[in-house]
Order: structure tokens, then C-alpha cells, then sequence
């Protein structure tokens, strides 16, 4: 592998640098994270701890006869449909003791205006049924009775209604007790049941609720069967529900001792939201790209998750974080809303009395500020680290490109030199100081001394004849004098 090649594959090594900053801003975030879980579970905590004796007593004593009433921000219409009511899935619900029917109740108020909407379930109940239907495998007639008996206690007296229709549309229900008055409402028929939406008088104010849906037929074997679901027996009240809204002092109050950009509310032993803070969220919700969304996703990992905000009026937690903190324990958790870019810290904490639990608080702040901080961080480090990557492999591939160079130039330069016939010549970069320069000298030297031996093996061979000749004259002309001497036989 050239060298080139070598230093490139090296500057692949730059990679490891975006995924120690993309660590780097994982930890980054988790500790913004932890530093806000920290602050919200401390404040829901005092909050949890100062709550006023008012609303430690109702949370003891007075909740168990409670019918939450939802307040609109509009006059209530009454047309026998459930889209205009808030949290509607937050209800009421009494069940048949065979759980084949249910009744969920809803209470509302706008104003002095009181509304109650009740969704029966009971296939029995219908009246679109002709000749007859098979419940529990016996054919069922149309039934002789079905609907709902309503009673209103006040200090005016009792008043019963008897609610009932053959047909859907308006109602105007007559009191069977004198002095009852007449209630404005509207049935509406289902596949499984009813719907019955009323309008209370303005004296429903301070008024106790008792009701009860009945569903009543016969077999075709003779039998009488009856169905029911509510707080009545016999027919009769035995247990009154006082509608009562959500707790303004304590509102007032939870918005005065609640950090700022949250929002706080005080919920019974069964989730029902005794009273919420007002206080509007400091952080404006922005619309943030898809692109944002998935890579926030991805450096906060599986703790963030897609949840939308609570609504605006919230009538009942039921969530996980409520039913823990039911159970006793603090818990909290973080979620995005799908759309926006706000993050949501959501705590619930345990409200105790000695060694019981009456409640919890649920404490919940907005916050962009650690989406923003990461999305900011997080681009400038790719941005950062693109440029640096950029830079070094450009850098690497020049300073490469340069050093290759340099040495094919000193290469081809010692060849040439080293051909026969050559003279000795200066090598290039004998000058640099660099390692490549000290090359160079080397070389330089290296080409001199075999030069110069080359020339001592050239003249060797005249020395050598020259030293040759010169001992083989003197004998020669030695032996030519003896030979023209006369010599004596011993000579």
C-alpha cells in the first residue's frame, strides 16, 4: 500500500471524533435532565407536604360522595352528543351487578347553567328492536320499561324524573313531585344503548344527585328480568352525589406556590382532580421539523417518549405516574409532544397523612430548553466536526501527496546517479533539515565513496603492472650479466 493510501486509511480515524461528541452531548442532555427532575420532584414535594388543612380533610372525608363537575368556557348545547364535552372518557361509571349494562354519568357548568349527560349500555335497551332479540340465549320481547330515573335534593325539597323515550330528539321531562318544574333535554339512540343529555335549573347549584338507569323485559318463557346501574335501590336513592367543581382557593393556591413554567394540580385517592394551578407554561410552542424531532429522539433515547399535553381541563389522572404515586411512591417521567418541540417534565407524588395516603400532586413544566440546548450543541458539533474532518484528511492527503513526492524526486535522483557512466552529482533535498534531508546526505555520501572506490578498482590494475614489471626488469637484466660473465664451477 502506498503511502497515500496509508495516511488516508489512517485519517479515517477522524470518524471516532463525531461519536465522542455525539456522547458527549448525550451526557450533556441527561444531565440538564437530571438537574430538572431534581428541582420539579422537590418542589411537588413541599407543594405535597404544605398543602392547606382544608384540603387535607377534604381529601380524608369528603370525596367518596363526589361528582366531578367540568367547567366550560362556553354555553353548554344540548343536543344529545358527547363531542363538546372535555375528558369524556373520564367518567362516572356505575355498572349492572351482572355487568351486562353500565351508566356513565358526566356533570358540566357554565355559569349558573348545570348539565348532566349519561351514556347507558345495555344491547337490551334498544329501541330500534322489532319482534324480538337473543340475550343470554332466550329471545328477549321489546322492553316494557327502560330509561332513567333522576332525583334532585335540595333545600326546596326532592324531585324525581322519570327520563324516558321511544324515539330520539328533544325532551322536556316533567317532575313527578309537585313543585319539581320541567328539565329540558335531548335522547339520542346507539346500537347499544342510549344517550341522554340534560339541562339542570339554575338552583342545581347546590343541589345532591341520585339516578339510576333501569332496563326492564320480558322472556318468552314469562320471566320478568330487570337490569340496573346507578345509586338507587328499590328504586329509591341510597346514595346522593354532590356535583362539585374544581376548588378555586386551592387553584389560587397551587398557582402561588408552583415554580414558574408549571403547572401543578391535587388529585383524590381515586385520580378525580380536587384543584389546578392556572399558571401558563413559559415556553412557546414551536413548530420543530421532523429532523429534530428523530435526532432529539435519538440522543435522549427510550426515556422520552411521544405524548401530548394534558388537556386543558383536566378532570382525572389515570396514568401510570398517578397510580404509582397512589401506591406510595414518587415518580416521575419525560415526554415530547408529537408536533412541537416542547419537552415535558411530569412528577406525582404521594400526599400522606401519618400512615395514610389521601391524594397526590402532580406537578408538570414545560420546557424547550433542553431540546434547543441539544439540537444547538448537537449541530454545532456536526459542524464542527465536518470541518475538522475536512480539514485533516485534506491536510493529510497534501502533507502525503507532498511527502510521495519528495521521495520519488530523491528516488529517481539516486538512480540516475547510480547509472553506469554517470558522474557523481548533487542529490536534491540535501539541503532540508527534515529526515528526508538527512536521506538525502546519506545517500550523497554513500554515492561518493562507491565512486570513488570505483576509480581505485580502475586504476588497480595499471598499479599492479607497474609493480609487476619493475622486479622482472632487475631479474631479467641480472640474469642477462651473468649470463655474458664467466663464472667458476662453484658460481
Amino acid at each position: 500500500m502506498k503511502l497515500r493510501s496509508q495516511l488516508l486509511t489512517l485519517s479515517l480515524a477522524t470518524v471516532l471524533v463525531p461519536w465522542f461528541g455525539w456522547k458527549l452531548v448525550q451526557e450533556l442532555e441527561q444531565f440538564l435532565r437530571a438537574g430538572q427532575e431534581s428541582a420539579l420532584l422537590a418542589s411537588a414535594t413541599t407543594v405535597a407536604q404544605a398543602l392547606p388543612s382544608s384540603v387535607q380533610t377534604k381529601l380524608a372525608f369528603g370525596r367518596s360522595a363526589i361528582l366531578p363537575v367540568r367547567q366550560f368556557d362556553e354555553p353548554l348545547i344540548v343536543d344529545g352528543y358527547l363531542d363538546d364535552w372535555p375528558e369524556s372518557r373520564s367518567a362516572t361509571v356505575f355498572d349492572d351487578a351482572s355487568g351486562q349494562a353500565s351508566m356513565m354519568l358526566l356533570a358540566g357548568r357554565f355559569r349558573d347553567q348545570t348539565a348532566l349527560y349519561m351514556r347507558v349500555r345495555d344491547e337490551v335497551s334498544t329501541g330500534n328492536t322489532s319482534g324480538s332479540t337473543m340475550v343470554n340465549g332466550l329471545a328477549v320481547d321489546q322492553p316494557s320499561r327502560r330509561g332513567i330515573d333522576l332525583y334532585l335534593r335540595s333545600t326546596r325539597g326532592l324531585s324525581h324524573y322519570r327520563i324516558s323515550a321511544e324515539a330520539p330528539g328533544p325532551l322536556m321531562i316533567t317532575s313527578a313531585s309537585e313543585g319539581g318544574g320541567q328539565l329540558a333535554g335531548f335522547w339520542n339512540e346507539r346500537d347499544d344503548g342510549y344517550d341522554v343529555e340534560l339541562n339542570l335549573p339554575p338552583a342545581a347549584r347546590s343541589v345532591d344527585i341520585s339516578l339510576g338507569m333501569t332496563t326492564e323485559w320480558r322472556t318468552t318463557d314469562g320471566r320478568v328480568t330487570q337490569r340496573s346501574a346507578g345509586t338507587l335501590a328499590q328504586g329509591r336513592p341510597a346514595r346522593w352525589l354532590t356535583p362539585e367543581p374544581p376548588d378555586t382557593a386551592l387553584a389560587q393556591w397551587l398557582t402561588t406556590v408552583s415554580p414558574p413554567g408549571s403547572t401543578a394540580w391535587v388529585v383524590d385517592n381515586r385520580g378525580w382532580v380536587v384543584g389546578g394551578s392556572t399558571a401558563k407554561s413559559t415556553v412557546t410552542a414551536t413548530q420543530s421539523t421532523w429532523l429534530e424531532r428523530a435526532i432529539y429522539r435519538l440522543v435522549a433515547g427510550d426515556d422520552i417518549q411521544a405524548r401530548k399535553a394534558a388537556d386543558a381541563v383536566q378532570v382525572r389522572f389515570n396514568d401510570e405516574a398517578v397510580t404509582s404515586a397512589l401506591g406510595g411512591d414518587g415518580v416521575q417521567y419525560w415526554s415530547q409532544d408529537p408536533v412541537s418541540a416542547v419537552v415535558r417534565n411530569t412528577v406525582a407524588v404521594p400526599v400522606r397523612y401519618e400512615d395514610r395516603i389521601l391524594g397526590a400532586v402532580v406537578m408538570e413544566a414545560d420546557t424547550d430548553g433542553l431540546l434547543l440546548v441539544t439540537n444547538r450543541a448537537l449541530g454545532r458539533l456536526l459542524l464542527i466536526t465536518l470541518l475538522f474532518m475536512v480539514i485533516l484528511v485534506a491536510g493529510l492527503w497534501f502533507f502525503a501527496t507532498r511527502l510521495s513526492r519528495r521521495v520519488q524526486t530523491l528516488s529517481s535522483a539516486v538512480s540516475d546517479a547510480m547509472l553506469q557512466g554517470n558522474a557523481p552529482q548533487d542529490l536534491p533535498l540535501v539541503q532540508d533539515q527534515d529526515e528526508l534531508g538527512e536521506l538525502a546526505r546519506n545517500n550523497a555520501r554513500l554515492l561518493r565513496a562507491v565512486t570513488d572506490y570505483t576509480g581505485y578498482l580502475r586504476q588497480l590494475a595499471g598499479r599492479l603492472s607497474h609493480e609487476l614489471k619493475t622486479p622482472l626488469a632487475i631479474t631479467r637484466s641480472s640474469l642477462d650479466n651473468l649470463a655474458g660473465a664467466t663464472l667458476s664451477q662453484d658460481a
